[in-house]
């Protein structure tokens, strides 16, 4: 069955349920920071009036996720005068090559060292915990899936088609909504 999908359909149907859902499993921790980190240049891309497939808006788009949606302590790796910038360390390198820049740990709850926290630079290395990220992911999705319910959000690029997919979800997918993740 073909289904037609809006932004905020990705927003709900992919990154609050799938990932949800992909969180939930066990391992493939490298896996799920690739779509993490692709994550939040989409809910930046969200925040605009360009069309998502608009090119060069990458690392803007990244920026202002951190900035506006997951805010405190992502804005300082969201600055172009930062020594650590997590678009070109986690987007770019995650999406791009494959690999987290040098100045990057990643990391899970079960194996983070003791003296490591989340988004702490320590000699010279950021921790980014996966469990972390994904809950700061997820807070602001959330927020951006009632501001868009309660006629907020600026852009109305949200409404429109974004794409269509046949068969392209679980069966939980359109009836299920991860309510808290862990």
């Amino acid at each position: 069955m073909k289904k037609e999908l809006n932004g905020v359909d990705m927003i709900q149907f992919v990154i609050v349920v799938e990932l949800g859902l992909i969180m939930a499993t066990e391992g493939a921790a490298f896996s799920k920071f690739v779509l993490l980190a692709a994550s939040i240049e989409f809910l930046g891309a969200c925040l605009d009036k360009e069309l998502f497939e608009q090119p060069s808006r990458s690392e803007e788009r990244f920026n202002k996720a951190l900035n506006i949606l997951l805010k405190g302590k992502y804005i300082k790796y969201a600055k172009a005068d930062s020594s650590i910038k997590l678009f070109s360390a986690l987007r770019c390198g995650m999406v791009h090559a494959f690999r987290p820049g040098h100045d990057l740990e990643l990391t899970t709850r079960k194996h983070v060292s003791a003296n490591r926290k989340h988004l702490i630079n320590t000699e010279g290395k950021v921790a980014i915990v996966l469990e972390e990220l994904y809950k700061d992911i997820l807070r602001p999705s959330k927020r951006l899936i009632k501001r868009f319910n309660d006629g907020k959000l600026p852009s109305m690029k949200l409404e429109e088609k974004y794409m269509a997919v046949e068969d392209g979800f679980s069966g939980h997918t359109q009836h299920r909504e991860i309510k808290d993740y862990k």
